[in-house]
């Protein structure tokens, strides 16, 4: 008679401790940051937009309701997110960008960033870290 191949289900927890599916994983290279890198000096009230680099490692595709939302940190410095193009496909590298306006007080801010998938759960990437810019307002 045949015999059946078991199927494999592997479960990843996020850092809320929600179990995800493999289908609900990004990392990041080396690349992550196209521009505004760690530090990057901002007058007051500059407007700017940051663009990381991710790559999606789960074994789904990302669909309609896939989002890059805010994650924490600095609420001077929320910005707001850009849609997730979709469809990603498994193994595809995207750009995602937020635009952001530098707080008017001088001083260091950091604003974090991630994926929500279609059921809004947050997922996270390296280490189970957010995105995140960090700048400098002079």
């Amino acid at each position: 008679p045949p015999t059946e191949t078991p199927t494999v289900f592997v479960v990843v927890t996020n850092a809320q401790g929600t179990e995800l599916s493999i289908c609900d994983r990004y990392e990041w290279g080396a690349d992550v940051d196209v521009n505004i890198p760690d530090n990057t000096e901002m007058t007051p009230g500059q407007e700017f937009t940051k663009t990381w680099r991710i790559k999606n490692i789960g074994a789904c595709t990302w669909g309609a309701g896939y989002k890059l939302v805010y994650a924490g940190y600095t609420v001077d410095l929320k910005g707001k997110g850009d849609a997730i193009p979709v469809p990603v496909q498994p193994g595809q590298v995207i750009d995602v960008t937020v635009q952001f306006t530098a707080p008017n007080e001088p001083g260091e801010y950091v604003s974090a960033w991630t994926i929500q998938n279609d059921k809004g759960y947050t997922l996270f990437g390296n280490d189970n870290k957010p995105l995140y810019v960090k700048i400098l307002v002079k």
